[in-house]
């Protein structure tokens, strides 16, 4: 077993050299807005140069208490990053079975000068870099002596001889940059056009500074064309390297990257072409890691079927290290039960989208665009496009994965393995009644795009073979959690809207003889708020008799819906964490659960857009009695497993430590809100002490066997997690924190970009971040 190690960053390239860069930036910017003001109102310099020089001072004071307070400390079993800043503290400690990727940075010049470099490890719970060793010494040797941590670990990392060595091919490096230089050629043609228009509208201004204009346009064109250059030299020296254990791949034509991925933690693949890939035979691959968001992108590969064959093996045969180095040290090891998850790799499959079932809608909606006549066009075309889809796509089910296959003018080809799925949503409505198909949605920890077999025919035996495939079983029922509706539960769950409804027909009532508004018109806006309620009250009575959640030995399972059913199906294993929200003046309320992986739910499809929104993979069910009580004993079903369960046995844990949270840092935020948008100024004594009630009501509990938060005034939440989901935690302290002397400790699990549980302004939090270590 390698030692423990502590260290820190070089001071000369942590310091020095990052405040040479900021401030070189600094005085780019200080320099242009000076020239624009000079050429305007002819502003002196001095302002400026005043300015400048304390921005420097308090610059390179930051960087030097940074400096201080920068530390690294390398464990057998976890990374402890200590950092902070002029006003801010922050400690982040990561399991090293939980890496999912590492990458040894050295920053060119940097490099050259210091000889130094950057680490970036990144885990299965978070979508970012979570441990950054910034401008160490002897950087490729720290690199290597956390391999060793890793390999003691668990992970094999053994660099034998490559199975698969590729580089991207230079036709498909020349497309991708080319798009960039398109930009440039729009950007040089579009300047010179309104420079041109300009000049002709004989304006003094733009006359006596034309070559002002000019300079700046050739240096921001000039800038364009080398970064486009840099790009390509960049992506040429791109090198990957398939071993039986990692994949290794380095780039960088100035700035050198070297990344290992360990084999164990990789989730699953995905293989795209576009036309042009198309043409020229070129693929792009991407491999999701188990994390969301955490994806390496393998492009313009030749041989890219042959690559995604060879990854996908290795991933098969792989067993992953993710939850394996987290065993709570003061909680006895009996109490987290777990099994073995039994996959059938002997069913395998192919199948294909149902026609008729899939142009059911557009029979359906004909009518409507045969009334609309001008719109018929929109109805043709997208008939063809379904068409074209159920022609070309097609489901596998394999021996250790499953796949989705997407053949037209783009080619998409998307593989999940079966160990890295975490759940399973089957959905069935009135159309899939009629033609006797329903679609099966699979979830996986690493990818925020499910695979998604649609409207496939059903039989019997396929949808037991299916879960069977992916380890579920249901077999006896242990368990059952059903909603139980009534219309005073419905009126508090959406207590805001009630009393606005409420507050609409009477002040219709109070303009009648205050004005000349007719009483019938508050008499039919009563009659449609009472028909909305009637309406609701009958589809929610009829939708959540229908609503059942049923605990089996190793997994849940929770159905929904009337006319479009759902389905869910998840492992113990794989719940993340737990919510209950409990509605004002009942003992009703919601209860959700999280399941690792995340989906997306807004920009692109395919989750190219920067703009997409991925939120958690979830289920949740309503109108729970007792909900309350709930939360204790789905937490003791999963980590217990008992068989047969009975309620009585779940007794309510002793807590080891309780925190507060602090009413100073919501106070001191609404005032200098309320200052700053001065008419809350007048609002101040209800939001304050609002502020301090929901601030006082919040509290943070570790209990033997988990984690807690509780917060709200009437809507009571409470979020749960065992300590055995828990991936990695950190704490935070900024400037206002530090003003009243409280932190922010985040809890992270697996499969997720985002905390699942972020503790705000507690009160000592040091000792409580102390305390959880011990135990997760």
């Amino acid at each position: 077993m390698p030692e423990a190690f502590e260290l820190k960053p070089a001071k000369a390239p942590f310091v020095n050299w990052r405040f040479l860069k900021k401030a070189f930036w600094i005085f780019v910017f200080f320099l242009i807005v000076f020239t624009l003001l000079k050429f305007a109102v002819n502003w002196p310099i001095y302002p400026f140069l005043i300015v400048f020089i304390i921005i420097l001072v308090v610059l390179y004071i930051s960087l030097s208490i940074a400096y201080k307070k920068e530390n690294y400390i390398v464990y057998a079993d976890k990374i402890i990053h200590k950092s902070g800043g002029l006003f801010s503290d922050k400690e982040t400690e990561l399991v090293i079975q939980n890496i999912t990727h590492i990458t040894l940075r050295l920053p060119w010049i940097e490099n050259k000068i210091f000889k130094t470099g950057n680490i970036l490890i990144e885990s299965a719970g978070t979508g970012l870099t979570e441990i950054k060793l910034s401008s160490i010494n002897n950087s490729r040797d720290i690199y290597e002596k956390i391999m060793d941590f890793m390999r003691a670990g668990g992970f094999k990392l053994n660099q034998d001889k490559p199975i698969q060595e590729e580089r991207p091919s230079s036709l498909g490096v020349f497309f991708e940059v080319f798009r960039g230089i398109m930009v440039v050629i729009f950007f040089i043609l579009y300047m010179g056009f309104h420079f041109m228009a300009a000049i002709q509208s004989n304006t003094d201004f733009f006359k006596s500074n034309s070559t002002m204009f000019v300079a700046i346009a050739l240096v921001v064109v000039g800038f364009l064309l080398l970064k486009a250059i840099f790009n390509f030299l960049d992506l040429k020296r791109r090198v990957y390297q398939i071993y039986s254990t990692q994949i290794s791949y380095s780039e960088g034509f100035l700035t050198k990257n070297y990344s290992v991925i360990p084999i164990e933690n990789l989730a699953d693949s995905t293989v795209n072409q576009t036309l042009i890939d198309q043409i020229f035979n070129l693929y792009d691959i991407t491999i999701s890691c188990q994390g969301s968001k955490q994806e390496i992108h393998f492009k313009n590969m030749r041989n890219g079927k042959k690559l995604e064959k060879v990854i996908d093996g290795l991933i098969g045969k792989s067993r992953s290290l993710v939850g394996t180095g987290k065993k709570a040290k003061k909680v006895q090891q009996e109490f987290y039960k777990t099994a073995p998850v039994a996959r059938d790799t002997t069913f395998t499959g192919q199948y294909s989208m149902s026609m008729f079932r899939s142009i059911i809608p557009l029979l359906l909606l004909l009518p409507i665009f045969i009334a609309l006549l001008p719109v018929i066009f929109f109805w043709f075309f997208w008939l063809i496009m379904t068409v074209i889809k159920v022609s070309v796509t097609k489901y596998y089910v394999k021996a250790q994965s499953l796949q989705e296959d997407y053949d037209f003018i783009t080619s998409r080809h998307k593989e999940f393995n079966l160990d890295k799925i975490t759940g399973i949503v089957v959905t069935e409505n009135f159309m899939d009644k009629w033609t006797k198909t329903f679609s099966i949605q699979f979830w996986s920890i690493g990818s925020s795009n499910p695979i998604k077999f649609s409207n496939i025919k059903k039989d019997d035996e396929l949808m037991q073979k299916l879960l069977a495939k992916t380890g579920i079983k249901t077999g006896k029922e242990l368990h059952k959690i059903n909603s139980h509706y009534d219309f005073g539960a419905m009126l508090m769950s959406v207590l805001g809207l009630t009393i606005l409804m409420i507050i609409i027909p009477i002040f219709a009532f109070i303009l009648v003889p205050l004005t000349e508004l007719p009483l019938f018109i508050p008499i039919i806006v009563l009659i449609c708020i009472i028909i909305l309620y009637v309406i609701a009250a009958i589809y929610k009575s009829a939708f959540y008799k229908r609503s059942l959640l049923t605990f089996y030995k190793d997994c849940i399972h929770f159905q929904k819906g009337i006319f479009f059913k759902s389905y869910y199906y998840v492992t113990y294993d794989n719940v993340k964490d737990i919510t209950i929200l409990k509605w004002p003046g009942t003992h009703k309320g919601n209860l959700r659960f999280n399941v690792a992986g995340e989906h997306i739910v807004s920009g692109d499809n395919q989750g190219k857009s920067r703009q997409a929104a991925v939120a958690s993979n979830n289920f949740k069910t309503s109108y729970v009695m007792n909900i309350e009580k709930k939360d204790d004993l789905i937490d003791w079903i999963i980590a217990k497993r008992p068989d047969p369960i009975d309620e009585n046995q779940v007794l309510e844990a002793k807590p080891i430590l309780v925190a507060k949270a602090d009413i100073g840092n919501s106070v001191f935020g609404l005032i200098v809100i309320s200052v700053i948008i001065f008419p809350l100024i007048l609002l101040l004594p209800i939001t304050v002490t609002f502020t301090i009630w929901s601030a006082k009501v919040k509290r943070y509990i570790i209990e033997p066997t988990r984690v807690l938060g509780r917060t709200g005034i009437f809507y009571k939440k409470q979020t749960s997690i065992l300590f055995n989901k828990i991936d990695h935690i950190n704490f935070k302290q900024g400037a206002i924190n530090k003003m009243f002397k409280n932190g922010t400790i985040v809890v992270n699990t697996v499969g997720s970009s985002t905390p699942e549980l972020i503790m705000t302004t507690m009160h000592d939090f040091q000792n409580f971040f102390d305390e959880l270590k011990k135990y997760y």
